[in-house]
């Protein structure tokens, strides 16, 4: 009896813990941390494999993206790569995989996330994609001794599926939708949440405005809204601002980025950092960079 106490203690404590770990395990690219986390509207390129499906094939582009981002004060380091074709066939398809280390006191945490998507284009005003995603996640939680030596592990071993799509209304508005992690694997490392958002694209500049409705990361519903402004200086450097409040923690946040983007390569950086202390947390800082080759 008391064994099975106290691995319900056990159970409940890692699930807490990661709910109010204050962590946010999404993975965004450097475009989108730059804007606030805004972009499901807007994101093509790489972007579309980690925000929006929808967004894969709705430009004619073969790129290639690497990236890395750390978090503090978690000791989160993340390195990924990504290919995007939507040139080969009409069907526009996306990979990734990204590998995240955690390293500190309370916690050790390695998680895996590789992807494939596709999406299809209809009358170039609409793209419509999937994601299907393996997650594998090896988590070390030290608490109580009276309840656990040597400490337990938890181990995430899942497929998801995230499906979006963005639809262009004229020749400045976007639109767009997207259910992330749709099998509801309920875990903050692939939340259950829904995804809407608006943009507006003028001349060299596009502000983009999202919401984001989640359902695993808080133990309740969290919603978390973002918006964010791109403006291309001298055609070849965006400058990104953003704004966010994440109801889950009580978080408001400001960022920023920059780059260089040529003709056939880019590099670009982002930065991202909370301007309150949430309630029983850090403030979280996340800083990102990103290299891109355009085959095409």
């Amino acid at each position: 009896m008391k064994t099975l106490i106290r691995l319900y203690i056990f159970v409940v404590f890692v699930i807490v813990s990661l709910n109010a770990f204050g962590m946010d395990f999404s993975i965004e690219d450097v475009r989108s941390i730059g804007m606030g986390g805004a972009l499901r509207s807007s994101a093509y390129s790489t972007s579309a494999v980690l925000l929006n499906p929808g967004g894969i094939s709705m430009a004619k582009l073969y790129h290639i993206d690497a990236l890395y981002m750390y978090e503090h004060p978690f000791e989160s380091h993340l390195v990924g790569a990504s290919v995007v074709d939507s040139i080969t066939s009409m069907v526009g398809v996306g990979i990734g995989y990204f590998y995240r280390k955690i390293r500190r006191s309370d916690v050790e945490m390695q998680v895996h996330d590789a992807r494939l998507g596709i999406s299809i284009p209809i009358a170039n005003i609409l793209g419509i994609g999937i994601t299907g995603k393996y997650i594998y996640s090896d988590n070390e939680m030290k608490i109580d001794e009276d309840i656990q030596k040597p400490p337990y592990g938890r181990e995430l071993n899942n497929f998801s599926l995230d499906a979006g799509l963005q639809l262009k209304l004229g020749k400045y508005l976007g639109l767009g939708v997207v259910g992330y992690n749709l099998t509801n694997i309920d875990t903050p490392v692939a939340p259950l949440s829904l995804g809407v958002s608006a943009s507006g694209a003028f001349s060299s500049f596009l502000i983009s405005a999202d919401a984001l409705l989640d359902w695993s990361s808080y133990g309740r519903l969290a919603v978390k809204v973002m918006g964010g402004m791109e403006y291309f200086l001298a055609g070849h450097f965006p400058l990104r601002i953003g704004y966010s409040y994440n109801d889950g923690r009580k978080a408001h946040s400001v960022s920023g980025g920059i780059g260089f983007i040529s003709k056939t390569a880019s590099i670009e950086a982002g930065i991202s950092g909370d301007v309150n202390e949430p309630i029983g947390e850090e403030k979280d800082i996340r800083f990102i960079v990103s290299i891109k080759y355009f085959l095409y």
